[in-house]
């Protein structure tokens, strides 16, 4: 299962990729139902939810990859954006106003993409580094983040300038520039690997570690470290005030956006409480209980696994 790959929908569904598929998966119903969205032509490797809930992105491997936006509720094609990546793409985000859309490549060069999704306009594009990356995540005022190996650099969209250096007429178009600064990877102890990020609310930056660590960042600054898990952190979720983090170790942790901690969920003991329709217990491997996506709607807490469960844990 790949990280972030789980989200909860605007009607309560929960979507996620399995093979050449995207599932919209009814959990709330007495006969629980699935619909799929099926145009893609190899394995989707990422998928990422519109903030209105009702649009998703998904994203494929292969040599010649391309992100679809389709609608939720019909499973019908929106916008497929092309020509950009090789190798695969690793992630796909909607800015916070849901106007943008970012991907991530697997290439080399990790090549990094934004488009106005609605008009299939490519605005800018470059190669975010050759260090292994993992992750992205768009910030409140427009920015990206990009998290991997020792990487965690931020991103601005420059709007492309006319001749005598205005700003083009309606602000970004196609030729605009991505601009990235690192973040101050100095003031940490030692090297480290950022498997996921996400922002806060007030836009600070908050990333998952390979050795358990949540951190949080502010103006590109390390402010604070937690260890959170023992194990690798590989998925956060940040809903209104709150984050919450899980990963190799069966565990979920809950923080405020300070990463002050508000309690934790023991993950064997809530899927060991689980029964199948004929009342027995369903189990779980240790696959099962390293957790790749965390989604929430506020009221539901999902999880899915390296085995690709998905399990209801709140």
């Amino acid at each position: 299962w790949g990280r972030g790959n789980l989200a909860v929908a605007a009607g309560g569904e929960i979507v996620y990729p399995t093979a050449c598929l995207c599932v919209v998966a009814s959990v709330r119903a007495q006969a629980p139902t699935q619909r799929f969205f099926a145009g893609h032509t190899a394995p989707v490797t990422a998928v990422a939810l519109h903030p209105s809930r009702g649009a998703c992105a998904s994203a494929q491997a292969g040599v010649t990859p391309y992100v679809c936006v389709w609608d939720v509720a019909t499973s019908q094609p929106l916008a497929t954006l092309r020509g950009v990546h090789s190798v695969g793409i690793r992630a796909v985000a909607f800015s916070t106003d849901g106007r943008l859309l970012a991907s991530l490549g697997a290439d080399v060069g990790h090549s990094l993409a934004v488009y106005d999704w609605a008009e299939s306009l490519l605005l800018a594009r470059v190669n975010a580094g050759p260090e292994w990356i993992a992750a992205l995540a768009w910030s409140p005022d427009g920015g990206l983040a990009t998290a991997g190996a020792m990487h965690l650099k931020y991103w601005s969209l420059q709007q492309q300038a006319q001749a005598g250096g205005a700003p083009a007429q309606g602000g970004l178009a196609a030729g605009s520039t991505l601009v990235g600064r690192s973040a101050a990877l100095h003031e940490m102890r030692a090297p480290t690997v950022f498997l996921c990020v996400a922002f806060t609310a007030r836009g600070a930056c908050v990333t998952g570690t390979a050795h358990g660590e949540v951190q949080l960042w502010e103006a590109g600054s390390l402010a604070r470290t937690v260890r959170a898990h023992p194990g690798a952190v590989h998925a956060i979720c940040v809903q209104g005030d709150a984050v919450i983090t899980a990963g190799r170790a069966p565990k979920i942790g809950f923080w405020s956006a300070e990463l002050d901690s508000l309690g934790t969920l023991n993950l064997r003991a809530a899927v060991d409480a689980l029964q199948d329709d004929l009342g027995r217990p369903l189990g779980a491997s240790a696959a099962a209980l390293s957790v790749r996506a965390v989604a929430t709607d506020g009221d539901r807490v999902f999880v899915g696994t390296r085995a690709g469960e998905v399990f209801q844990v709140a």
